[in-house]
């Protein structure tokens, strides 16, 4: 009877541990997916590299200012924007990093903020959004902006020019300048 008795309970307790097991079994494989799930955001609160984050700026207000100027242009002159704001960059005329190149203009009184329509570039002071709407001319946006920056895929396709306008329009300035293309 004894030895009847321990065997009622070894298997009562393979029972207990195999249930208790098989009920753990979904909260321990969540604890290990959990680990690899949480891992990355880790990773994205690390202290950012000060020259990555102005590097990351840099690209993006480039890219917004080709998608927002040029979006509706070929690649040429879509380029040819870009190399706009690179031109301005080397003259001591304007400011000397791409995004304040790009954010360039009269601000509010007392404020930082963009007086209304009197931007450099007329999209950044429009009073509209800035995020890119259209995703497949942001993806060329972004390509070209990469291409330009990182890969010096480009040579200056304006020969140094700091300004351009549509043809349909007449601004001041431009009889001041000489014509490039």
């Amino acid at each position: 009877v004894g030895s009847c008795n321990y065997l009622d309970n070894y298997y009562n307790i393979n029972f207990i541990l195999l249930n208790v097991l098989s009920r753990m079994k979904k909260y321990l494989l969540a604890f290990v997916i959990s680990l690899f799930m949480f891992h990355p955001i880790k990773e994205a609160y690390a202290p950012p590299n000060p020259n990555q984050v102005a590097l990351n700026e840099e690209f993006y207000c480039l890219a917004q200012n080709i998608y927002w100027e040029a979006r509706s242009e070929n690649i040429e002159g879509q380029i040819a924007v870009a190399f706009v704001v690179l031109n301005r960059l080397k003259n001591k005329r304007y400011p000397n990093t791409i995004c304040n190149v790009v954010k360039e203009g009269p601000t509010l009184a007392g404020t930082s903020f963009p007086k209304r329509n009197t931007c450099q570039f007329s999209w950044y002071c429009d009073g509209q959004s800035d995020v890119p709407k259209n995703s497949t001319s942001w993806d060329i946006a972004t390509t070209l902006t990469y291409e330009i920056l990182v890969l010096n895929k480009y040579a200056d396709p304006i020969d140094g020019a700091t300004h351009y306008h549509a043809t349909y329009v007449s601004p001041r300035w431009a009889k001041r300048l000489a014509k490039t293309k």
